[in-house]
């Protein structure tokens, strides 16, 4: 099977934060409410870019909730995330990813980040200057940066980020390989469910792509499967919607 290109996995990133951003659930200031933001996925060409709140049905279980608000949002905070603990060789998928930074429209700000010592070092902050973020890109620091969390990385920089706001998505690069903590002797990383909760309480979605990890200790069958379990779960994105960058990658 031809492995997909990661500019079309991009590409669907794109479409789904211009509408209303990846599914994830927050909850508001107000007692008792629920906020949260929905994609909306049309058949072929349908515009699906403006939908009435009439048209609109909520379920939980059986029972239908009634929606207060529905309102499309345009703005959107997106910061790319990259674990410093990849292979260096991830450097060589970098032009995709400008392509993807270049395509956001106006309205989107962008910050370019990288995951080292169980934090986020910001590179370029949110900018709607696009140009300035795609220049940010460098490449990862490989086996000099394992010992490290993605875990704690990101929930570092969630937590320098406000409750409430305009949308709000994460792309994480990682191989997903917890080497400060671990798995312990359960199949997920101990930092992976904190993370899940502060995105959804912070109404932030996060999208995953796999790259493996520099030095032998990522290169084990049994914790790069763990691995990719974590990062499935954290971005709720079955495994054969999220791409793997890996040797056997090859693009026309």
């Amino acid at each position: 099977m031809k492995q997909p290109r990661l500019s079309t996995f991009l590409g669907a990133v794109v479409t789904a934060a211009l509408l209303f951003a990846p599914s994830a659930k927050a909850q508001s200031q107000a007692a008792g409410n629920v906020t949260f933001t929905v994609t909306a996925v049309g058949k072929k060409d349908a515009d699906v870019s403006n939908i009435p709140k009439d048209d609109v049905q909520l379920f939980q279980g059986k029972d239908r909730k009634q929606i207060g608000d529905w309102r499309k949002g345009d703005t959107l905070f997106l910061a790319i995330l990259i674990d410093d603990s990849i292979e260096t060789s991830a450097g060589g998928q970098w032009d995709y990813l400008r392509e993807f930074i270049m395509a956001q429209p106006a309205s989107t700000s962008i910050m370019v980040g990288y995951i080292t010592e169980n934090g986020t070092r910001v590179l370029q902050d949110f900018t709607p200057n696009h140009e300035l973020a795609a220049k940010a890109l460098r490449l990862p620091i490989g086996f000099g940066s394992i010992g490290s969390s993605p875990y704690l990385g990101a929930l570092d920089l969630l937590k320098r980020w406000p409750n409430t706001g305009p949308r709000r998505s994460v792309v994480l690069i990682s191989s997903g390989i917890d080497f400060f903590r671990g798995q312990g002797f359960g199949p997920f990383s101990p930092d992976l469910d904190p993370l899940i909760s502060r995105a959804e309480k912070q109404n932030t979605n996060i999208w995953t792509i796999y790259y493996p990890s520099a030095g032998h200790r990522g290169r084990s069958f049994f914790r790069a499967n763990n691995a990719q379990n974590n990062l499935d779960k954290l971005s709720r994105i079955p495994a054969q919607n999220r791409i793997s960058w890996g040797r056997r990658l090859r693009f026309p």
